[in-house]
């Protein structure tokens, strides 16, 4: 009720957390603020304790916990402890991962962890392509583990975790997109769902660099360099129903913000 009257002051507590495990990844991506070494929140990991002490505050009230931001989650010596945490507590956990710190022995981790769903980046149908955006990755290396994964669920006969195959719609793969569906479909995902990119419209440069040629397949308005969401009053619920919290316990307002300035205060 309140996010549907945008009111100023919300009654209810969040459902939904994105709890950020680490913020250190292996790859550089073009526009992500921990890939570019622009990143203003310290680098470091989430101490299990304080995130067992972070899901008890919050059991009550939440469904989910997203396990992933800044970093490269798989990273997180103790990210399976932390999903079973969240599961005693009778609350859902997603990650996304890059898969390009991952080995076979993991797969079974993954699937007997209780993860609810595990989104995959896969941002193109070949090895060019891909690594335009996710630099430094090997498209090889996400299928063979995508492959291990959807072989271990199939091994202990387990509808979960849901594979999510995410593509980041951009310049570079916009004319892939069907074949990246065909490999997900061969690979046997659950989904292959495709977003557009995201950029800084105050960088000309990125705008110019990353949006797809088509207009159609961006957030953007490419002539006032306008998001076109902003013109849904109520498109994003964050500020209502979701609580972000960085490594070190820094709550945002967003998921976008990587500056602990903007931070509420800490958890």
């Amino acid at each position: 009720v309140q996010r549907h009257f945008r009111r100023a002051k919300a009654w209810g507590y969040p459902y939904h957390y994105v709890v950020d495990p680490i913020n250190v990844c292996v790859l550089r991506c073009s526009l992500c603020p921990t890939g570019r070494g622009t990143l203003k929140r310290p680098r470091g990991k989430m101490a299990l304790d304080d995130f067992r002490e972070l899901i008890d505050q919050v059991a009550d009230y939440a469904y989910f916990v997203d396990l992933y931001n800044w970093g490269e989650p798989f990273l997180h010596p103790q990210i399976f402890d932390m999903i079973d945490y969240a599961n005693t507590r009778n609350i859902s956990t997603k990650i996304s991962t890059n898969l390009n710190y991952f080995d076979e022995g993991m797969a079974r981790q993954v699937v007997v962890s209780g993860l609810e769903e595990l989104v995959i980046s896969l941002d193109g149908a070949d090895q060019e392509t891909y690594e335009t955006y996710r630099v430094g990755g090997s498209l090889d290396q996400v299928i063979a583990s995508t492959r291990a994964l959807v072989r271990e669920r199939e091994l202990h006969r387990s509808p979960f975790p849901i594979f999510t195959i995410r593509v980041l719609l951009n310049r570079y793969n916009e004319h892939q997109i069907p074949t990246i569906r065909q490999l997900g479909k061969q690979l046997g995902v659950d989904n292959v769902v495709v977003a557009p990119i995201m950029v800084n419209t105050d960088s000309r440069e990125d705008m110019e660099r990353w949006l797809p040629r088509n207009e159609g397949h961006s957030f953007y308005d490419y002539r006032t360099r306008q998001d076109r969401t902003l013109q849904q009053v109520k498109a994003c619920p964050y500020l209502w129903e979701t609580c972000v919290i960085s490594w070190e316990g820094g709550v945002s307002p967003c998921c976008w913000y990587d500056d602990p300035a903007n931070d509420f205060g800490n958890a």
